[in-house]
Parts: C-alpha cells; sequence; structure tokens
C-alpha cells in the first residue's frame, strides 16, 4: 500500500523567520526613504548616542515618522562577537537609529518596527543577505528589548 498525504513535522520556530512582503520594482511611493543623508548623533559613552536633529523617514506605505532631538539609540545592538560581520555602525546605521525609536517612544507592534528596520535597510542598499540576518536577529531575539522598552515607556508616561 502507498500512502500519498504523508505527514510532515512543523519547522520549528526558531528555524525560519519570514520576511516582510518583497517591495515592489517600482516604487509605490516616491518619496520613500529618509530626510537626510547624515545623521547629527552626540555620544555619550561610545556605544550610546542622542539625535541631535530631528529626521524623518517616509515609508513605502506613506506613513511619516518623525525621529525627534534627543531619541536615543545604540545602533545595532549585535554582540561584539559578531562585530567584523555586522557593525553596529555600519550602513544600517540610520536604519538601527530609527528602530530604536520605534521600540522605545511609538506605540507601533514589534512586527511593524521590525518590518520597518528591513524596508529601512533596503532603502539604504545594506546587502540583501546582510539586511536579512538582521531582520531576522531582531524578530527571533528583540522580543526583550522590546519589552523592556515599552516597560520604560508606560513608567516615563
Amino acid at each position: 500500500m502507498i500512502m500519498t498525504n504523508l505527514i510532515r513535522p512543523k519547522p520549528k520556530a526558531a528555524a525560519y523567520v519570514q520576511l516582510p512582503k518583497q517591495l515592489p520594482k517600482k516604487l509605490i511611493n516616491p518619496k520613500w526613504g529618509f530626510s537626510v543623508d547624515e545623521l547629527s548623533i552626540k555620544g555619550r559613552d561610545g556605544r550610546n548616542f542622542k539625535v541631535t536633529e530631528a529626521f524623518t523617514y517616509t515609508a513605502q506605505n506613506g506613513e511619516v515618522i518623525t525621529i525627534p532631538i534627543g531619541a536615543d539609540t545604540d545602533g545595532l545592538s549585535s554582540p561584539r562577537l559578531i562585530w567584523q560581520l555586522i557593525p553596529p555602525f555600519g550602513k544600517p546605521w540610520k536604519a538601527a537609529v530609527l528602530h530604536d525609536y520605534l521600540y522605545r517612544r511609538t506605540r507601533m507592534s514589534k512586527k511593524r518596527c521590525d518590518e520597518i528596520l528591513y524596508e529601512a535597510m533596503l532603502y539604504l542598499k545594506v546587502n540583501k543577505a546582510e539586511a536579512k540576518v538582521i531582520y531576522q536577529s531582531v524578530v527571533l531575539f528583540g522580543g526583550k528589548s522590546f519589552r523592556e522598552d515599552r516597560a520604560a515607556q508606560k513608567k516615563a508616561a
């Protein structure tokens, strides 16, 4: 007897992360991107920084996000062990500042914050493989930071 409907085990959750929908080849929103070429940032201790000049990011869906003066960032929150491969202040720097702001000062869902990070990295022309690794890392391991940032946000309110 040949069985045609075999039951396949479900993949482990940590083994696969679905990326946001691919961006269209033709831009939906010609205003997509950042309002500045260079960030105006002031360092506090070599790892933590504050935005000293406000800037905006316009998402593909037209949503405009303003990152205000005083927003905190620590770049990409990656372990020192991988800094040679993915430095915390490399090409995705602006996207990381945006993502830190979204986690720390907005009410957006974690999923939406992470999707905007990925979209912003693609806008910055971060290597697609590197952008996927960073995105998958925040999806899988960013929950604790998100919860802590939201708890601090509630406490400050």
